[in-house]
C-alpha cells in the first residue's frame, strides 16, 4: 500500500509539471519559413496591407515561473494576431500577451506572433526568451 501511495504522488507531481509545458499551435496559423532573426517576408501578395514593424519582449531572460510582456507592433487592415510558444504559457490575445516560463522549460524558448490581414496574407516574427532555473 505504501508503494502505491508513493507511485500516486510521483505521477501527480510529474503531471503537474507536464501541464505547465504546453505547446501552443493554432491550426489556423500558416506554416512559413522564419529566418535566423525570427522574421519572414510573409506571403508574396503585393496587395498585403500588413506592415509588421516589431515584436518586442520586455525581458529576454527569465527564471522559471516568471513572466514578461510581449508586444507586436503592426499596421494594416483587419489584422488578426495568432501567438504560439515552443514551451511555456501564453495569456492574452491581440497585440500584447504575457509569456510565463514554466518550471520545466529551461533553455531557449521561442515565441512567435503570426499576423493575418483581411486579404488572408500572413507575416510572422519570433522572439527568443532564455529561461533558467
Amino acid at each position: 500500500m505504501k508503494k502505491l501511495i508513493i507511485l500516486f504522488v510521483v505521477i501527480t507531481l510529474v503531471s503537474a509539471f507536464t501541464v505547465g509545458c504546453t505547446i501552443y499551435d493554432d491550426e489556423q496559423i500558416q506554416e512559413q519559413a522564419i529566418d535566423e532573426n525570427g522574421n519572414d517576408n510573409g506571403d508574396d501578395n503585393p496587395n498585403s496591407t500588413i506592415e509588421y514593424t516589431s515584436l518586442i519582449a520586455d525581458e529576454t531572460t527569465l527564471p522559471t515561473g516568471e513572466s514578461t510582456l510581449i508586444t507586436a507592433t503592426a499596421t494594416g487592415e483587419g489584422l488578426e494576431y495568432y501567438w504560439s510558444a515552443s514551451l511555456g504559457d501564453i495569456v492574452g490575445s491581440g497585440e500584447q500577451i504575457t509569456y510565463t516560463a514554466a518550471f520545466c522549460c529551461e533553455g531557449s524558448n521561442t515565441i512567435t506572433c503570426s499576423i493575418r490581414d483581411n486579404l488572408n496574407t500572413w507575416k510572422h516574427k519570433s522572439v527568443t526568451i532564455e529561461v533558467s532555473f
